[in-house]
């Protein structure tokens, strides 16, 4: 009887539950299914090209993470970007990518403002 009183309608309830997990189960597979595409387009037309480092952004959601933020050049126009690599702590391990090291980037001949950064 007192279950009744904490969850008048369970069904009603586990409804919901499985909506949630079925909606966040559509944005899992929408984002993973963009991320392939995207993929498949680096290697369909990426082209290579270098850049440099330019400062590592801490960020602040539920945890406190790290992004690089680098530059380079296409047909002399200077692109902008930024890249959830974590560079700042291979820096400190490697000494390599720091703040003004020449990076390798790959970004799309049909939209150069679409980069990523390349780290071996």
């Amino acid at each position: 009887m007192l279950s009744n009183l904490n969850n008048p309608n369970p069904s009603a309830y586990n409804k919901r539950v499985w909506i949630v997990v079925i909606i966040i189960c559509i944005v899992v597979l929408i984002g993973w299914l963009r991320m392939d595409s995207l993929n498949a387009d680096f290697d369909k037309e990426g082209v290579f090209t270098e850049g440099v480092v330019v400062d590592f952004i801490k960020r602040r959601g539920k945890k406190i993470y790290y992004t690089t933020e680098y530059n380079y050049y296409v047909n002399g126009k200077l692109y902008e970007a930024e890249s959830p690599i974590d560079v700042q702590h291979i820096c400190k391990s490697t000494q390599r990518l720091c703040r003004g090291s020449v990076c390798k980037v790959q970004y799309l001949k049909s939209d150069p403002t679409v980069s990523r950064l390349i780290v071996d």
